[in-house]
C-alpha cells in the first residue's frame, strides 16, 4: 500500500462528506459558482485548506506568465455562466428524476454515506479503522434505512430484520473495534432498532 494512500483515502472521504453536506443545505438548482463557495467554506469548518481558481504559471523558453483563472471577455464569461447554469439546471432535473424513479439507489447511498460517516464519528475511529470499518457502514446504513421506513413490515419484523443486518457483520466489527468502540457501536444499532419501531405499521 502507498505511504499517502490512508490520507488520500481520509481526504476523498471528507470532501465526499462536505459535498453531500452541501447539497443537503443548498438543494439542486442554483448555479455552479454558490456550489463552489459553499463548499471552500464547508471544507475550511472540516479543517481542511484549499484554494479556488488558482492562477497557474506559465513558463516558455525563458519567459513566464501568470494566467489568472478566467481571460476572457465579459459576454464569453457571461456564456459560460449561463451554459453553467443550463448544465446544473439540467442535472438538477435528472437529479430529481433519478431520486423519484428509483429511490432506493442514489438517495439512499447518499444517505447511506452520510450516515456512516456520523457514526464513524461517533466511534472516533483511526484512520486504519476507516478504512476498514466504513465500507461495511456504507453498505448497512440503506438496508436499514429501507426497512425502518418500510410501512409493510411490522415493528417486530423491521427488529428482527436490522438486527440479522448487523449480526452478518458484528464478528468484523469486533475484530477491528477496541471494546470501548464495540460496546458504542452496540448502543447506536440499539437506537436505530428503537427509531425503527417507532415507525408506524401500515402507514
Amino acid at each position: 500500500m502507498h505511504a499517502l494512500f490512508e490520507r488520500a483515502s481520509g481526504l476523498t472521504e471528507a470532501i465526499i462528506a462536505a459535498a453531500i453536506e452541501v447539497h443537503c443545505d443548498k438543494g439542486p438548482g442554483l448555479i455552479e459558482s454558490i456550489y463552489e463557495w459553499c463548499l471552500l467554506k464547508e471544507l475550511g469548518l472540516r479543517g481542511l485548506e484549499c484554494v479556488s481558481q488558482k492562477s497557474v504559471l506559465i513558463e516558455y523558453k525563458g519567459f513566464t506568465r501568470e494566467e489568472p483563472p478566467t481571460m476572457a471577455s465579459e459576454e464569453t464569461r457571461r456564456k459560460k455562466n449561463m451554459k453553467k447554469y443550463i448544465d446544473v439546471t439540467t442535472f438538477a432535473l435528472c437529479f430529481s428524476t433519478l431520486v423519484l424513479v428509483a429511490p432506493t439507489s442514489f438517495a439512499q447511498n447518499a444517505a447511506g454515506i452520510s450516515k456512516a460517516e456520523a457514526i464513524s464519528q461517533q466511534l472516533n475511529l483511526t484512520p486504519q479503522q476507516k478504512v476498514k470499518i466504513l465500507p461495511i457502514l456504507r453498505e448497512e446504513a440503506p438496508k436499514v434505512a429501507a426497512i425502518k421506513n418500510d410501512n409493510s413490515l411490522s415493528r417486530i419484523q423491521k427488529m428482527q430484520q436490522i438486527r440479522a443486518i448487523h449480526q452478518q457483520t458484528d464478528p468484523q466489527m469486533k475484530a477491528i473495534l477496541s471494546p470501548a468502540q464495540y460496546e458504542k457501536l452496540q448502543a447506536i444499532r440499539q437506537q436505530a432498532i428503537r427509531e425503527a419501531m417507532q415507525t408506524r405499521h401500515g402507514g
